[in-house]
């Protein structure tokens, strides 16, 4: 499933900071690139929602019509806020991909 996370999520944990790697900005990049002219906010609502339809179908059979009920009842309870990832990070990442780094 092509999901995109929380910047946090591609982060790692250093001297009690979250801070980039090479891995975790690649993979960040990657997603999202992947979700195109969608802004990230809005790539995290739809990945959300994406993954509890997934939920929802475990939970209630394949076909049950419930699903949608049940993703709509979550969604409600999430919060649409989303952590601001400076961009400059991106653009610094492709020209470390250029650069062959």
């Amino acid at each position: 499933m092509e999901v995109i996370l929380p910047a946090e999520y591609y982060q790692v944990r250093r001297e009690g900071e979250l801070v980039w790697d090479n891995v975790g900005l690649r993979a960040y990049s990657f997603d999202v690139a992947r979700i195109g002219r969608m802004s990230v906010e809005d790539g995290m609502f739809d990945s959300w929602h994406r993954v509890l339809w997934e939920v929802g179908k475990m939970i209630l059979g394949k076909h049950s019509r419930e699903i949608s009920n049940f993703v709509n009842d979550k969604m409600s309870l999430k919060p649409r806020v989303v952590p601001v990832v400076d961009p400059q990070l991106l653009l610094e990442f492709r020209a470390r991909e250029e650069q062959g780094v």
